[in-house]
Order: structure tokens, then sequence, then C-alpha cells
């Protein structure tokens, strides 16, 4: 299978790598930017904590030597994998427009707008979204770089429209060779909604805490992020979504006590959400989501104190 990467992130490296080491599978990551993709020159290496329980349990430590270009050829590609910041979204699928239109595009990133823009950019080709349990960050130790993270057992997928539903069993295979559980979702974009508000909330608590660390061992910080789940909970619901209909935002419903407490023992139990917690890197990514959560909070007319407090903070 023939698999063109638009990016060489935390996730588009993780699945790159993966996707790399299948027997016949040709793998090439595309990068704008041309001084950022120099740091990939000599490869890098991959530490990830693994519970795929579909895949070998060992935890990965290996090499990966990415193949990077900076343009986008004429090349026959059996997948578009995009995954990007979600600030770049549009323009990247601007950069797609009349290419690849055989390919089947595959959403991989967080997606907080309309199904309209999808389908302005997409609407003509086959494509689905998806969303995969890991995470990590790019670390350098002393020169050598190193992608530090972790890789849990599922990956949640879905179509946006009617039409692009019959491209799930592809999807699904796609991200089964390598280990992963495919969970389909029926309503992917309002799935979508709900996991970028989730992680949006936990992403601004992060930055306003300075690093994943701190967040994690300060009683407080758990709470200002369960606070802000519920901000971000108001938002969802005035954007008409069943917020009921979505485990991980319904257990924010309850005493925030009760929540904070179980935020803790989360950190304490798993593995995965502890790791990439911590090696989460609260940069451009983190607050271009924080600060479009406060436009669409003013643009439904909804209040999000806590959100607003963390502007007074960075300000």
């Amino acid at each position: 299978m023939r698999v063109l990467i638009i990016g060489c992130g935390v996730l588009g490296s993780i699945f790159g790598n993966l996707f790399s080491k299948k027997k016949d599978n040709y793998v090439v990551h595309y990068m704008r930017n041309e001084q950022k993709a120099e740091r990939y020159n000599n490869g890098f290496r991959v530490s990830l904590f693994n519970n795929r329980k579909s895949a070998d349990s060992k935890n990965l430590d290996e090499m990966y030597y990415p193949t990077i270009t900076n343009k986008l050829e004429d090349e026959s590609f059996d997948i578009v994998l995009i995954s990007v910041n979600s600030h770049q979204i549009l323009s990247v699928l601007s950069d797609l427009e009349g290419r690849f239109n055989t390919a089947l595009h595959i959403m991989f990133n967080n997606f907080w707008g309309e199904k309209e823009q999808l389908e302005e950019y997409l609407g003509d080709k086959k494509y689905l979204c998806a969303f995969p349990n890991a995470g990590g960050g790019f670390f350098y130790e002393e020169s050598d770089l190193i992608l530090k993270g972790a890789i849990g057992d599922s990956i949640t997928l879905g179509a946006i429209t009617e039409t692009n539903k019959k491209f799930l069993e592809i999807g699904a295979q796609l991200f089964s060779s390598v280990g992963c559980k495919v969970i389909v979702e029926e309503n992917m974009l309002h799935w979508l909604w709900a996991h970028y508000a989730l992680i949006c909330s936990l992403n601004s608590a992060v930055l306003a805490a300075g690093d994943g660390e701190k967040f994690i061992s300060d009683r407080s910080n758990l709470r200002r992020a369960v606070l802000l789940v519920k901000d971000s909970i108001k938002v969802c619901e005035k954007r008409g979504i069943n917020v009921k209909n979505y485990s991980d935002l319904k257990l924010f419903m309850y005493p925030i006590s009760i929540i904070t407490l179980g935020m803790r023992l989360q950190f304490l139990t798993n593995k995965v959400s502890k790791i990439i917690t911590l090696q989460y890197q609260a940069g451009a990514e983190a607050m271009a989501m924080y600060k479009t959560m406060i436009e669409t909070a003013e643009q439904v007319g909804v209040s999000v104190p806590e959100f607003e407090k963390i502007l007074d903070q960075e300000c």
C-alpha cells in the first residue's frame, strides 16, 4: 500500500513508523517547512509504551528514518493521511485540492469546524476521519532526536457523509494491520467536536500549569481542568451535541470533587494517559485550540469563565 502522510508530527510519525514496517508498504511524509524537515535528516528514535493488545506487546524502542518530501508530486497513492495541527487543516486541504483524487483521504487530527468546510475541499474525494489513542512529544537527548510517548489499543474511525461510509472497511483494514482495535463512530462529526472539547480543555490546563508533570501532580490543576471541560460542554451543547452520547464528556457532569478524584486515579492507573500527558508539549496547537474555543463561545453566546481566567493569566 502506498501511503502519503501530510506532516511528520507526533501522530504522523508514530503511524508512519508502524505503516513502514509492514511488507509492501511505501510511506512518504510531506512537510511544507524545509527547515523543520531538516531535523529528521538522520532519523530519530521512537520510544513508545505500547498498549495494543492485538499487536506485539513489547514496547517500541527503535529508529525511524522517514522519507520526507517538500513537494507534492503527481505520484499515485492509495492513502493520504492528513496529520497536522488543527489550525493548519484548511491550509493543507487547499494545497491538496485537485491532487490524489483516487486516494482515500483520512483526516487524522483534531477538528472543530463545520462539515461544509471539509466538503468544500474533500467533497469530490473519498474521505474518512480518524483519531487514535496515542500521543507524546519530541525531545533532544544531547544531539539525538527522540519521540517519547504511548500508543493505546484503539482508534476511532468514521465517515462525515453517508457516501463515504462505504470506505470504512478500507480504513479499518489499514489501522487493524498495525494492531489497532477500530471503533466505528456513527456520528463522527459530533464525536470529533466532543473529543476536541475534551482535549482543548485538558491541553489548556497543561498550558496554564506549565507542563504535564506540574498538571498531573497538583490537585488544583486537575480541578481547573474539570472546570474547563464543564465550560466546553456548554459550548458543545449550544452547537447541538448531546453530551450524554459521549462517555468521556458525560463523566464531567458529576460534581467537581468526584471528577477531580477520578482524574487523579486515572493518571495513577492508566499508563497510556499518564505518559501522553507527561510528554505533551503545550505549544502553538494548545494555544490555537484554546483561542478557538473562546471565539466559538462568543459566537454561540456562552460564558466560559475558566477559559477567560487563563486568558487573563497569559496576558
